[in-house]
């Protein structure tokens, strides 16, 4: 099987802008906040991607997301939603974390259709 290593520096910016706008729609950055403060700035916890089975919709991460970062510290998480600049929260009380691997956050109803009208 032949492999061609590619160097990101190499890739043109406007394919990385391209991929970038792309993957926006079906993942995001998880941002931990510890405070109810809208002047605190967010720490990176890892990333999600949004799912949906059956009726259930959530977003899906990885296990070490949650273990092995101040997720658990946080009072909300934060997630870039869209391309312009926005803060969009959701209470970390309202997430219910399931204990396996990869972790699924459940995401209600009403959020879900926040995260859609954001997008759109």
């Amino acid at each position: 099987m032949n492999q061609t290593k590619l160097i990101l520096g190499e890739i043109p910016e406007y394919v990385r802008q391209k991929a970038g706008r792309a993957i926006l729609g079906f993942s995001t950055p998880i941002l931990g906040l510890k405070t109810s403060d809208p002047a605190e700035q967010p720490t990176l916890l890892g990333s999600a991607t949004f799912v949906q089975y059956g009726k259930d919709k959530g977003l899906l991460t990885a296990q070490h997301v949650i273990e092995k970062s101040d997720y658990y510290k946080c009072v909300s998480i934060g997630l870039i939603i869209s391309s312009w600049e926005h803060r969009f929260t959701i209470q970390r009380q309202y997430l219910q974390e399931q204990a396996t691997s990869p972790v699924l956050l459940p995401i209600s109803q009403a959020v879900s259709k926040r995260v859609l009208q954001l997008r759109l």
